[in-house]
């Protein structure tokens, strides 16, 4: 082999480097750009779900608040809805947003999978007013579909059982 045939391979041999050096940047920085994206998208959520816990808390420490934010948000209640039903509604709520939190996660694969999500979503959803909140109380339909599928898995259930 000739000099100029070895400076030809040895220059051929440095644009493959320098295009797999070049391919493996824009790949690397794809993977990060992506999981920033989803870990911004994840504290987002969480920060959301933090504030909607701060509100639904304050709500439960004073009745007449809890009167006022009942009737603002849907599902309204009925004219003669007692404080005691208010007041487990509001608690309601701050349970499913917990749940909903881990639930969210999951989804976006920042967390193994807890078969606990299901399991106390389960007993939940056998409530017929913590069922109503899942499906009529704004939550994002993947977690309101999943709620419906538990709750149709655990109505099977129940009528197996029977």
């Amino acid at each position: 082999m000739t000099a100029d045939e070895l400076a030809a391979l040895g220059a051929i041999a440095q644009a493959i480097v320098a295009f797999a050096t070049l391919a493996t940047t824009i790949v690397i920085a794809v993977l990060v750009y992506l999981g920033g994206r989803k870990f911004s998208r994840l504290q987002h959520d969480q920060a959301l779900r933090e504030a909607w816990n701060t509100l639904d808390t304050i709500v439960l420490t004073d009745n007449e608040l809890l009167v006022i934010a009942d009737e603002l948000m849907p599902p309204k209640p009925t004219p003669n809805t007692s404080i005691p039903d208010r007041k487990r509604k509001w608690f309601t709520y701050l349970v499913l947003n917990a749940i909903l939190a881990r639930f969210l996660a999951m989804k976006a694969d920042a967390t193994p999978l807890d078969h606990g999500v299901e399991f106390h979503l389960k007993y939940l959803l056998l409530n017929d007013d913590v069922y109503k909140l899942t499906q009529e109380s704004g939550y994002e339909e993947p977690f309101a579909n999943f709620c419906k599928k538990l709750r149709e898995e655990a109505d099977a259930q129940q009528m197996g059982s029977v």
